[in-house]
């Protein structure tokens, strides 16, 4: 279950008719924070809609959100267990949105984006009563999906960028750190080794003393 606030589970719980809005939040390996809006509009959005934990969560202000690139995703998967999910995203960046000083195609060929933390936030708000669809107020937002960028491909119409959950790192590592096996570096029953050969007997000891495991 998705954390959320007590306003937006009643909401949900009420209605059949809300404003769904996705907010993209990119962390970049050199600090800087990117937040746009999936609005046709730029979006500032009370920081305490947000769930205690998220990239946006401001317990004294507001989270601003800029009207920058078109964003289009996969699907977000929720499965029980420990398998890692990913989220595909296909940006379609102008001329005009810029990371620092240069393109947003060129940040991601140079690398700026490789290993930045993602964030997919579903925002929720009542249509206003003017049957515009415009967001009226904040009922609260869901962190949908959170990781790290794993892929990117920079075309010249659209960025394909690939997202794994954090349960990818996992897959990364050796656990445990030393497996003890044919492989092993390790003398059988030596220091690094700290298994006791005299505990198999004399001639098992003596035999493991002339072989490398």
């Amino acid at each position: 279950m998705r954390p959320a606030s007590a306003a937006l589970q009643n909401c949900l719980a009420a209605n059949d008719s809300f404003v769904v809005i996705d907010l993209y939040t990119f962390v970049l390996p050199s600090g800087a924070v990117l937040r746009y809006s999936g609005w046709t509009t730029p979006l500032t959005v009370p920081g305490t809609a947000f769930p205690a934990g998220s990239l946006n969560y401001n317990a004294a202000g507001y989270t601003g959100f800029a009207l920058g690139p078109r964003f289009g995703r996969s699907m977000v998967t929720t499965k029980i267990g420990i398998e890692p999910t990913e989220l595909d995203i296909s940006i379609l960046a102008g001329a005009n949105d810029l990371i620092g000083g240069s393109s947003f195609a060129d940040a991601v060929r140079i690398g700026q984006f490789d290993g930045a933390t993602v964030e997919l936030d579903r925002f929720f708000a009542p249509p206003q009563p003017d049957g515009s669809g415009a967001p009226a107020a904040s009922l609260g937002a869901i962190v949908w999906f959170y990781g790290r960028v794993a892929e990117t491909d920079a075309g010249r119409s659209k960025i394909e960028m690939k997202v794994k959950s954090l349960l990818n790192l996992l897959a990364q590592q050796q656990m445990p750190r030393r497996l003890y096996q044919a492989a092993c570096t390790h003398i059988f029953g030596d220091a690094m080794c700290s298994f006791s050969r005299a505990s198999l007997g004399a001639s098992v000891t003596a035999a493991a003393g002339r072989t490398r495991r």
